[in-house]
């Protein structure tokens, strides 16, 4: 039997009676790195595949993300606001976009503020410093401010790092409650 038929006869046997189940299979059968697959026609819609054994599942990863920012603020410090990134961050950490604050700041125009607006954050929160962007006596005050008052800094050389700087964060569950 061709990986094809073997996969279908997988899904098939699986189906939509089973939430939850994931299809594990060897990523050097495939062309292309995935995480999920669709059957046309359904069901099932999408379907988790997992390339190594007892490795969570892209929802489990979400779910986790989730309850890790969940109740947290997050301040990032640097470069401009960029909606885009804040979108992303309540897609994909499912962070209210209320809960980011952005605070725009240059080399030759810095932040106004800074250490009234750290020291005025819950001690859960998460401060983003986009370094790149900013001046190296700005990032050396939001080092000192997070510091001070036991934040958990992140430091990002762009803004469009910010999403894969915070997932990694929550992964390695840094500065758990």
């Amino acid at each position: 039997m061709r990986h094809r038929d073997i996969l279908v006869d997988d899904l098939v046997g699986v189906g939509a009676s089973s939430p939850g189940s994931v299809l594990g299979t060897v990523d050097i059968l495939w062309n292309d790195s995935f995480t999920t697959i669709a059957c046309v026609p359904p069901p099932p819609n999408d379907f988790p595949v997992h390339f190594e054994p007892n490795l969570p599942s892209y929802q489990d990863l979400r779910d986790r993300r989730a309850a890790w920012f969940s109740g947290r603020r997050v301040l990032i410090v640097g470069g401009q606001v960029d909606a885009g990134v804040v979108r992303a961050l309540s897609e994909h950490l499912s962070l209210p976009t209320d809960d980011v604050r952005w605070l725009p700041s240059e080399k030759g125009k810095r932040a106004r503020n800074l250490k009234n607006v750290i020291q005025g954050l819950p001690s859960s929160a998460v401060v983003v410093c986009v370094v790149g962007k900013v001046g190296h006596d700005v990032s050396g005050e939001v080092k000192d401010y997070t510091g001070r008052q036991a934040l958990v800094l992140c430091e990002s050389r762009f803004a469009s790092q910010i999403l894969d700087d915070l997932t990694a964060l929550a992964d390695r569950g840094h500065g758990s409650r």
